[in-house]
């Protein structure tokens, strides 16, 4: 069973046994990596209303403060989910020899970007703020932060992924070979059936 807007696929037939579970297990991880990406953008979106997008807000550094206070241990918490759920779904696919180990440390919060995080997190009142100075309207503007504050998260949340994926393959090669499969020596991006690929992963 899945939840409804997640992204499926179909089973093919004539596989064995265990390609069935292994299969079946990877939509799993997908539907979560995809629920992860869905709740993480439903927090920003009700934070932005509740923080600038009330009559009345100032945009100052103060509000920007309360913001990032609000939002940043949401994204974090659900980049370490990614790291995570990362990391499941390739121990479960390649079997090393023994599970390697990913920590969100190494691929969450300033590892992310090499900044602080909290400076990024501001730059959406940045974004209201410039738009405003070239003549915006207060509801365009307070459009244009949201739209920011949704890129830097979403954005986070997918190196968070990818960040994890990187280390787990570096650890893999460290690990003696075991067979013609004991490491991965490669990674293929694999798109899903979801129609709504943007270009880039295309």
């Amino acid at each position: 069973m899945t939840s409804p807007g997640l992204p499926t696929r179909e089973v093919p037939t004539g596989l064995t046994a265990e390609q069935a579970a292994i299969l079946a297990a990877q939509q799993t991880y997908a539907a979560q990596q995809a629920a992860l990406r869905q709740q993480l953008a439903a927090a920003v979106i009700a934070l932005w209303a509740a923080t600038a997008g009330f009559p009345g807000a100032s945009f100052s550094p103060e509000e920007a403060g309360k913001w990032v206070e609000r939002i940043l241990p949401i994204s974090l918490g659900a980049q370490r989910a990614m790291t995570a759920v990362t990391v499941a779904q390739l121990n479960q696919m390649h079997r090393p020899p023994r599970p390697i180990i990913v920590l969100p440390t190494e691929t969450t919060g300033e590892a992310t970007r090499g900044r602080n995080p909290s400076e990024v997190y501001e730059r959406p009142f940045t974004e209201i703020r410039w738009q405003l100075s070239k003549g915006k309207t207060v509801e365009q503007a307070v459009r244009a932060g949201q739209r920011r504050a949704l890129s830097i998260a979403n954005t986070d949340l997918q190196k968070a992924h990818t960040n994890t994926a990187q280390r787990y393959i570096q650890r893999s090669r460290e690990q003696p070979r075991q067979g013609p499969s004991g490491r991965i020596v490669g990674y293929r991006r694999q798109l899903s059936n979801n129609p709504n690929h943007c270009a880039l992963c295309v």
